[in-house]
């Protein structure tokens, strides 16, 4: 059986046994990615930044899971196609989509990424959290489409464990930091060589997080951080931007375990510096 097919059934099962409860998303998490205040400090508040005002635009989500980000980018106005091989991930993300009140702006799609059903240039934004490492069998042909059917003024990002370093191996092995319980027995981080691949496709431009924040884990143990204590909360923004300066040294990129990653086509056109979190890597 293909790691694909291995990864989907464990996804069933896993979305499966998830329960529906508290489908509602914080008013406070709104808030936090619709500000990104601390977008150099957390991947997910980056990569909301780096895909920037999305009202009125086409926005495809690429395994998208049970992930709230779908939520999100609909209620700042862009209309969202979840797309996913798990059904019940994308039962979840219908009820999630009734529970905030967009589900007239959200579109579920059960497909793998190496044959999207749509039509070429549908989409202004394409967006994929912890994806693109479960597909590293073949990384050409879901970059080959997601090329396709974005535009050519569009912008493709994601958020990707990568492992780019043999200090950053040996520390994952020190820490007794478990799994991420979304995580299948078959993830993997990408590989250093993925980037080549990307840059077969599109212009890339890399942000690396995660080195001394993998420590947050401990003292976050799967709270959010929008509703920890005040100590916890500095403790855990200490620790981020400490990763913020160390990873933004000379060299010291490669310990991030975790990128976010800007795609965009080669001929599309020049934005605002402003506009871009990542620097060109």
């Amino acid at each position: 059986m293909s790691t694909e097919l291995v990864d989907q059934a464990w996804y069933e099962r896993f979305y499966g046994d998830s329960r529906d409860s508290d489908l509602a998303v914080p008013p406070a998490i709104i808030r936090r990615y619709e500000q990104a205040r601390h977008r150099m400090l957390f991947p997910l508040e980056a990569l909301h930044h780096c895909v920037g005002d999305v009202r009125d635009k086409t926005c495809l989500y690429l395994g998208c899971g049970a992930e709230t980000s779908t939520v999100l980018f609909a209620l700042k106005g862009a209309k969202v196609w979840a797309l996913d091989l798990a059904v019940e991930a994308l039962r979840r993300q219908k009820l999630m989509a009734v529970a905030n009140g967009t589900d007239a702006r959200t579109h579920a799609v059960v497909s793998s990424c190496d044959a999207l059903p749509f039509r070429d240039e549908s989409f202004d934004v394409v967006i994929g959290i912890g994806i693109l490492h479960h597909l590293q069998h073949d990384l050409d042909t879901p970059c080959a489409e997601v090329a396709r059917v974005l535009r050519r003024d569009g912008r493709a990002v994601f958020s990707e464990p990568i492992t780019r370093s043999r200090v950053l191996q040996r520390v994952r092995g020190w820490l007794p930091i478990s799994r991420p319980r979304d995580a299948s027995p078959q993830c993997r981080p990408l590989a250093a060589a993925a980037l080549d691949h990307f840059g077969r496709h599109f212009l890339v431009n890399v942000h690396a997080f995660g080195f001394l924040s993998r420590l947050s884990r401990f003292v976050l143990p799967g709270q959010p951080l929008e509703f920890a204590p005040g100590w916890k909360r500095g403790v855990v923004y200490l620790i981020h931007a400490l990763d913020s300066v160390l990873l933004r040294l000379p060299g010291l990129a490669r310990l991030g375990g975790v990128v976010i990653l800007n795609f965009e086509h080669a001929d599309a056109p020049p934005r605002r510096d402003e506009e871009l979190l990542c620097d060109r890597g």
